[in-house]
C-alpha cells in the first residue's frame, strides 16, 4: 500500500493587486531524482522541488506535464534508466540523475 499524503483545499490567495484568485494544481505522476521512487503527487502550479516521501531529500519532480500523444511513442531513457532530462546549450541533454550527455537522437 502505498503512502497517501493529505492535502488541503486551494487556499484563496491574495495577490498585491488586491484582487482574490484560487491557487491552481497539477495532479500527476512525481519522481524522485535520488532514488527514483514514483508517486502521484497534487501540487501548486509553479513547485518545482518536492519533498520524497521515500528518501525524504527535496530530489522530487512531477513527471510527464506535457507528453507525447500517442502511447506507441518512443521514449528516450539514460542508461541509468532516468528520463528526465536538462537541455545544456552547445552541450546537448544531460540527465538530471546521473549527468550524463545524451548524444545520437
Amino acid at each position: 500500500m502505498s503512502d497517501v499524503i493529505p492535502f488541503k483545499r486551494p487556499e484563496i490567495a491574495v495577490d498585491p493587486g488586491g484582487t482574490d484568485e484560487t491557487v491552481a494544481h497539477l495532479s500527476g505522476t512525481a519522481q524522485c531524482v535520488s532514488c527514483c521512487h514514483r508517486w502521484v503527487a497534487v501540487v501548486p502550479v509553479s513547485t518545482v522541488e518536492l519533498e520524497c516521501p521515500e528518501c525524504k531529500l527535496n530530489t522530487g519532480r512531477m513527471r510527464n506535464l506535457c507528453v507525447p500523444g500517442s502511447e506507441d511513442a518512443l521514449i528516450w531513457k539514460c542508461n541509468c534508466g532516468c528520463d528526465l532530462f536538462m537541455v545544456v546549450k552547445d552541450a546537448g541533454y544531460m540527465c538530471v540523475r546521473c549527468g550524463e550527455y545524451q548524444r545520437g537522437f
